[in-house]
């Protein structure tokens, strides 16, 4: 997938239930750590 300069692209499969979507934010918040303060994750 193509972005602009400084543009980050992320995808993710995650099971079709309730477990899914927090599996989504945890994997999301890892993959944004270091580049957003804690405090907005």
């Amino acid at each position: 997938m193509a972005t602009g300069k400084g543009e980050r692209a992320w995808c993710v499969v995650v099971p079709h239930h309730a477990s899914g979507a927090r599996l989504a934010r945890h994997l999301l918040a890892d993959e944004l750590s270091g580049l957003v303060p804690p405090a907005l994750l």
